[in-house]
């Protein structure tokens, strides 16, 4: 199995990195491939082409006035997009 952790805050320090630094040290001691992403560090398109290649995604953001990151909803509408044009499965 091969987990992509996904981190949807502009603050590497904040409590959204915290837990994703968290999940991807139980990944770790439990023996499972990860990758960690920060979505303000990467292409949108990279990022929604590259999930395909995992078994699990995990997205993690913060919550801002009721909604997640802009970075988080950027990736959300590439996906749907893609899922319109049939390139996701």
């Amino acid at each position: 199995m091969k987990v992509c952790i996904l981190s949807g805050s502009e603050n590497p320090n904040g409590n959204t990195a915290i837990m994703c630094d968290n999940a991807a040290a139980y990944l770790k001691d439990m023996k499972i491939k990860y990758d960690l992403f920060n979505l303000y560090e990467e292409e949108v398109d990279f990022v929604a082409e590259e999930i395909k290649k995992y078994d699990v995604v995990i997205i993690a953001t913060p919550i801002h006035s009721f909604y997640c990151s802009d970075a988080v909803k950027e990736l959300k509408m590439r996906i749907i997009l893609m899922a319109g044009e049939k390139k996701v499965v």
